[in-house]
């Protein structure tokens, strides 16, 4: 309240100041007739001050359950998205939006304590932002006490959440035990303490930021989709402290935001882009995730990588290898008399390549490799999917659609119609990256194929593999 009290002050003496100031208010649905009172107290403050007033009802401890997050976290969650939608509503009115929180120096402290325990580094010890994107915390430099003086000197109305004395919730523990107790062992308030040491990290942090941002001008590239991507080798030239904040510019770039990133999720990136495998991914909050295509490390979507022309999709360690909007099939028949057995699959950056094992003993297997003697290759066609395709995977029983096995797979849809396979006909034969079901691809499937279908005879076998453009000019 003393928040919306000082804002319409600025904006009431400020003739350059900020045009239009609105109030929101989320019911949590937690203390049913008290919270139903605050509600009210700040409608009728707002219409008071003459401020446009909005409010929500949750329920905070169906959504807490529902996501299998705290109820602090819920609330949290909740509130900001009420605010992330209030501010789309407006932007149609405003080019400038900003959202103000009444956060104080006593939540900074309980913050920063929280973010001690919690093993957290220079950015978390730094305590909340005064402003970061479109958030502000115009109070963050006052105490309680001041505020306290200011509704008693202003009649500003207030009400106590009598939640606010429970311990029932983690920062209300360090607020009502841990800084009291604090309070009586240090020499002067540990509140303005842990606020000095905080701004003080807080300018390391923004130096460290301000030179992340020089080599993100430097290293951070787009490419014709218009996704942002950093390359994974120099990316792991830098020290953790400077690639950390660096994968930080990345997301940020990429998605808007760096809402949710935490440490363990750049940890992970990092370790992702050393790693390197083209195809490889990683999962981030809210449906996002970081890949590696072609030695380029991005953040996106899922459908940033599958609709705008990736020619991979990572699944359970293995490739599933896609085409692009069309591909001919191509007959492994008619490959026999290609040029040295090989050919380039249209717009994608595979080929195609068949030879006869020549020597038993130095066969090789990977995800990328399939066997079959060659009077079994008639008829037998690299395609994508069609409408009646079925698939029996070796050593199973009974055949399946395999548009009903891609769904099982929770296989994305935008990517069902380009996986790359091989068929005779509706029989699908060989999916790399998923498995066959006629051939074989490692050493056990060999030893049974060979038993059952050619007695242990190895003669005029094939090898079927794939091969990507850059391996074919290494």
């Amino acid at each position: 309240m003393c928040l919306l009290y000082l804002l319409s002050e600025v904006k009431r003496e400020n003739e350059n100041g900020f045009p239009a100031l609105y109030a929101a208010h989320l019911h949590h649905g937690l203390r049913a007739k008290e919270a139903d009172e605050d509600q009210l107290l700040v409608k009728e403050y707002a219409e008071k001050l003459d401020i446009p007033f909005f409010t929500r009802c949750v329920d905070i401890k169906k959504d807490s359950q529902n996501q299998k997050i705290g109820i602090e976290e819920a609330g949290r969650k909740a509130r900001y998205s009420f605010f992330s939608e209030l501010l789309e509503s407006l932007s149609k009115k405003h080019a400038s939006i900003y959202i103000a929180t009444g956060h104080h120096k006593e939540d900074q402290a309980e913050t920063i304590l929280m973010n001690l325990f919690r093993g957290a580094g220079m950015d978390g010890l730094s305590g909340m932002r005064p402003k970061s994107e479109n958030r502000i915390k115009p109070l963050l430099f006052s105490n309680k006490k001041d505020l306290y003086r200011l509704s008693k000197e202003k009649a500003i109305p207030f009400s106590e959440d009598r939640t606010n004395k429970s311990d029932e919730y983690t920062r209300n523990q360090w607020r009502n035990a841990v800084i009291p107790l604090l309070d009586e062992i240090v020499s002067g308030s540990p509140v303005d303490k842990l606020c000095d040491t905080a701004e003080l990290l807080s300018k390391d942090r923004d130096f460290l930021e301000e030179e992340a941002k020089k080599l993100s001008e430097k290293w951070l590239q787009a490419d014709e989709n218009g996704r942002f991507f950093m390359d994974s080798k120099v990316l792991s030239g830098f020290s953790f402290s400077m690639s950390s904040r660096l994968v930080r510019q990345l997301y940020f770039f990429s998605l808007g935001s760096r809402r949710d990133l935490e440490h363990h999720h750049v940890t992970d990136i990092l370790r992702l882009s050393e790693n390197g495998t083209s195809g490889a991914r990683i999962h981030l909050p809210h449906q996002k995730l970081a890949y590696i295509q072609d030695g380029k490390l991005f953040i996106g979507t899922e459908d940033d990588f599958i609709e705008k022309g990736a020619k991979i999709f990572w699944r359970k360690g293995k490739n599933l290898l896609l085409a692009g909007d069309k591909v001919e099939p191509i007959s492994l028949k008619d490959l026999l008399k290609c040029e040295q057995n090989t050919k380039h699959i249209a717009d994608t950056s595979f080929y195609i390549n068949i030879l006869r094992v020549e020597n038993k003993e130095r066969l090789v297997y990977n995800n990328e490799m399939w066997h079959m003697k060659e009077d079994m290759l008639s008829g037998v066609v690299l395609r994508t999917k069609q409408k009646d395709d079925t698939f029996q995977r070796a050593g199973q029983k009974g055949k399946k659609k395999l548009r009903r096995l891609f769904t099982d797979w929770k296989l994305p849809e935008s990517i069902r119609d380009r996986v790359l396979l091989f068929a005779r006909g509706s029989e699908v034969l060989w999916i790399p990256g998923i498995g066959h079901a006629e051939g074989f691809t490692d050493a056990l499937s060999e030893g049974k194929w060979l038993a059952e279908y050619s007695q242990g005879e190895w003669k005029d076998m094939y090898r079927i593999f794939i091969t990507k453009e850059e391996e074919r000019n290494e």
